[in-house]
């Protein structure tokens, strides 16, 4: 009897190691963080999951590194709005840029943060390692197409997400400037 009690214990540790943990408070459906599981990829060549952005409101984009145009508009834009909270003295709000070029961005992330000066956690970009690109792409609304290669049309769209990665604010990087963006935006970080 005692070495079927043991068995079943041991069993049952053993089981628990093969399952993947459950979230104590798993996403809702209309979170970003509800995709199925993807894996990511920053400048500095650390990966991490998709869903482990939770617990922070951050701002999310997608972009490409061989972008001459718009992106770098964007993340100069981001910048700025960074200097002006530091000048506020409000919190920094962390930053995720997406490549939506993974393949051919794998390498140029690290020279794209060097160039921008920009550092992890606080502003990464990433690529994603293992995952739909064009899934996260349609869930923060943003599209494109190959014209060339290396050359996209793409949507420039930031979207601010809740610690719980549920969508509270989306404006195209362009209005980042505009003060009723940046009245709505402060309005929600103060909350």
């Amino acid at each position: 009897m005692n070495n079927a009690v043991a068995r079943c214990v041991l069993c049952i540790l053993w089981m628990a190691l093969l399952v993947r943990p459950v979230s104590a408070a798993p996403f809702t459906a209309d979170s970003v963080y509800s995709l199925p599981p993807m894996r990511l990829s920053n400048q500095d060549g650390k990966e991490f999951s998709w869903d482990a952005l939770a617990g922070q409101t951050r701002l999310l984009g997608m972009f490409y590194a061989s972008c001459q145009e718009v992106c770098p508009y964007e993340i100069t834009a981001i910048k700025a709005l960074e200097d002006e909270l530091q000048r506020l003295h409000k919190p920094l709000l962390p930053v995720v840029l997406i490549s939506l070029d993974p393949k051919d961005d794998q390498k140029a992330l690290q020279m794209e943060a060097a160039m921008h000066h920009l550092q992890a956690p606080g502003f990464q970009v990433v690529r994603i390692v293992d995952g739909d690109t064009g899934l996260l792409g349609g869930v923060l609304g943003i599209s494109w197409r190959l014209i060339a290669p290396r050359q996209y049309v793409h949507k420039s769209l930031l979207t601010l997400v809740d610690a719980t990665g549920h969508i509270v604010l989306q404006e195209e990087s362009i209005r980042l400037k505009e003060p009723l963006f940046r009245q709505q935006l402060f309005a929600l970080l103060q909350q």
